[in-house]
Order: C-alpha cells, then sequence, then structure tokens
C-alpha cells in the first residue's frame, strides 16, 4: 500500500510540475510554423512560373501590337478587334512578373526566415511579452500580404499566358494576311 501510494504521489507530482512547465507562446508558435508551411506551398506554386515563356510571350506580344500599329491601317473584322481587345490584356501582368518575379522570391524567402526566427525567440523566451506580441502580429500580417500577393499575381500571370495562348494564333494570322 506504501508503494503505491508513494507511485502515486509522484505521478501526481509529474503531473504538475509538467502542467506548469508548458511553454508559454505554444499557440503563437504553431500559428507561426503553420503560416511558413504554407508561404512555402504558395512559394512553391508561384516558383512555378516558366519565366522563359513569359520572356518570350512579351516579346513576341509587343512585336506583334507594334507591327500592327505601324501597317495595319485598313478596318478589321469584328473577330480580329475582339480578338486583339483580349490579346492587348496580356502585357501587363507579364511585364510586371518578368520585373517582379526575383523580387517576390525574395520576399517570400526572407518572410519564411523571419517567421522560422520569430518561432525560435517565442520557443526559446528569447524576447519580452510585449516585443513578442509585436513581432508575431507583424509577421503573421507581412507573411499573410506577401502569400495573398504570391497567389494574385500566380493566377493573373497563368491567366495571362492562358489568354496569349489563345489569341495570337490569331492576331498573327491578321497579321500574315496583311503582310
Amino acid at each position: 500500500m506504501k508503494t503505491f501510494y508513494l507511485i502515486a504521489v509522484v505521478i501526481c507530482t509529474m503531473l504538475f510540475v509538467s502542467c506548469g512547465n508548458q511553454p508559454k507562446y505554444t499557440e503563437q508558435v504553431n500559428s507561426l510554423d503553420s503560416l511558413r508551411i504554407e508561404l512555402d506551398k504558395n512559394l512553391a506554386v508561384f516558383s512555378s512560373i516558366d519565366t522563359a515563356k513569359i520572356s518570350r510571350y512579351a516579346k513576341t506580344y509587343s512585336g506583334n501590337v507594334t507591327w500592327m500599329e505601324q501597317n495595319i491601317k485598313d478596318t478589321v473584322s469584328k473577330e480580329y478587334l475582339n480578338a486583339l481587345k483580349n490579346y492587348r490584356g496580356v502585357n501587363e501582368p507579364l511585364l510586371f512578373i518578368k520585373q517582379n518575379y526575383g523580387n517576390m522570391i525574395k520576399d517570400a524567402e526572407f518572410s519564411k526566415q523571419q517567421l522560422s526566427k520569430r518561432s525560435s525567440d517565442m520557443k526559446n523566451k528569447a524576447i519580452d511579452d510585449e516585443k513578442a506580441y509585436e513581432y508575431y502580429t507583424v509577421e503573421k500580417m507581412e507573411a499573410k500580404k506577401i502569400m495573398d500577393a504570391l497567389t494574385m499575381n500566380h493566377e493573373l500571370t497563368k491567366q495571362s499566358i492562358d489568354t496569349f495562348d489563345k489569341y495570337n494564333s490569331e492576331i498573327e494570322k491578321l497579321i500574315n494576311k496583311y503582310k
């Protein structure tokens, strides 16, 4: 009976001690770690953009539009006008990605590093409570902004590539017709 009582006391003591030593920022650390994983996934999707294709398409687009503006003075059919209208919408997103792709990748990588550092700081209680909450909030907001930008720009780029693929052949037929 004494051994049973002694074992029960030891178990209860261990339970009380373990309950009192739980990490202070467990919820925030888990949130930052989850956010970093989500950011990594978004970055992987964004990184799948074919920048060589974008460069080719932007160059082709520029050449086609320039040629048409300089050489087609006649009235064109409604179908070609519709194709041209849709075709003109692809340039801005393609040029934006062409110019900003590297910086967006760097920003996302930096945000991932910051999330990891904040998580580590909070686990190790390396910063005081007020700063921990402030840094947690800032890093979380920045990571969400970057994820939104990556997602939005990936979608815009994908739509622009699809539109280019759809209408470029019609534009080139028009150009060949007038050559």
